[in-house]
Parts: structure tokens; sequence; C-alpha cells
């Protein structure tokens, strides 16, 4: 059901819930309002869901989590910040790590509070998780989906120490936690990240060396383009290859 770019106003009906059988619904890039309904949940069948591009003020349903074969979940693009109006507040809820088909989470510069829920690490699918620019509290999950590609979780409020856990996730090209209240050492197991192309750790109060690090880098053979820490001086990192 694509509904998109069509102009429509008004909220998202509760009936919709009733469509068991759609796989697809766009209700992209129209001037709707209210909240995101609940009903969605009872669309069990559905691949795609995209209601970015209009002016939602919601929390995400728990419902949500009965979505398993969800592939894509857009409910709002940073792309078209201009003309996506929607805001996206309160906590993830739990259910959300039933949702084991979704490829993509991104709820970048919004108004997301609370941790971040374990469960995540129950989305063996997914790939992208941005959560920069809101306001997440808590410590990291313990573990997050190894099928992660990039992991943004930037200017939130972050707390607790990184996990060796981290070291997991082979497939990561992207991991950025800069500017949030981590501490402690960075474990030596992300040197296992060989893949890795982007890592921004600055902004925290985290210690110790990066240097286990420099062997990924670009110029030694690696793919580490970018990688940032608090190893000027004053800062407690000490790092032989950092771009700061």
């Amino acid at each position: 059901l694509r509904l998109n770019e069509n102009g429509f106003s008004g909220t998202i009906p509760t009936q919709i819930g009733a469509l068991s059988n759609l796989e697809e619904l766009r209700l992209d890039s129209n001037f709707l309002s209210g909240t995101i309904p609940p009903q969605l949940g009872d669309i069990t069948n559905l691949d795609e869901l995209r209601i970015e591009g209009n002016a939602l003020y919601s929390s995400i349903p728990s419902q949500l989590g009965r979505l398993k074969m969800l592939t894509k979940m857009v409910l709002w693009d940073s792309r078209e910040a201009l003309n996506d109006t929607n805001i996206i507040t309160g906590m993830i809820p739990t259910e959300i790590g039933n949702m084991e088909s979704l490829r993509e989470l991104v709820l970048d510069d919004q108004n997301i509070t609370g941790p971040i829920p374990p469960q995540i690490a129950n989305m063996a699918s997914l790939e992208v998780l941005r959560l920069d620019v809101n306001f997440i509290t808590g410590s990291l999950p313990p573990a997050l989906p190894e099928s992660l590609i990039e992991f943004r979780a930037e200017e939130n409020a972050i707390t607790g120490t990184l996990s060796p856990a981290l070291g997991n996730l082979l497939a990561l090209q992207d991991f950025r936690i800069f500017n949030n209240e981590l501490n402690g050492p960075v474990p030596t197991e992300l040197s296992q990240l060989s893949n890795l192309q982007i890592l921004y750790l600055d902004g925290n109060d985290l210690n110790g060396s990066l240097d286990h690090m420099c062997p990924l880098r670009d110029t030694s053979g690696g793919f580490l383009e970018e990688m940032s820490a608090d190893c000027k001086e004053g800062g407690k990192i000490a790092c032989s290859c950092c771009s700061d």
C-alpha cells in the first residue's frame, strides 16, 4: 500500500491494523500528525514500513515488536531533515528485540531517552543502528548484534565502560561513540575489528592506549581511515596514529 507523497493530513487511522496481509506500507512524505498507532503491530506480515516526512510526535509503540518479518522501518530521515518534522520521543521499548529481520534502525537526532535495551542484541539481522544526538543514558548493552556494520551513538549521556565483547563485532565498519560519559580503558579486543573504517572515541573519559589499533590503519595496510580519541595534550589516551 503506497500512499506516499499525496498531501494527506490528519492522523494515521487505527483501522489500518486490520490489513493483516499487508507487506508494504508507505505513508511517507505527507502531512500526517499525531502518534504512531499501536495497531500497526497487528500487521504481522509487514516487510517495509515508512512513515518519515510527516509531522508525527510519538514514542515507539511496544506493539511494533510483533513485526518479526519487518526488514525496513523508516520513522524519520535525517537526509530530508528540512521536510521531515517527525519527532520520536521516549524510551526504546524492550520488545524491539523481537524484530529479528530488521536491517536498519535509524533514530538519530530525536528525543530518545533512557538506556539502550539489552534485547537489541537479539536483532540478528541488524546492520545499521543509529542513535546519535539523543538523550540516551545508562551503559552500553553487554552485547550488540554481531551483524552490525554501522553503530553510532555519539552525543548522548552514555556512561560505563567499553566492553571487550565489542571485539566480536567482526563486520563492524563504523563505530562512533564520541561526546558521551564513558570511562575506563579502551579494550584491546577492538583490534580484532579488521573491517573497521571509522572509530571516534573522543569527548569521553577513556584512558589507556590505542596503539593496538595502529596496525588497522589504512596507512598500515588496514581499512581504518579515521580514528579519533582524546590523545592531544591533556588527554588520557596514548596513541601514535590517531587522526586527532
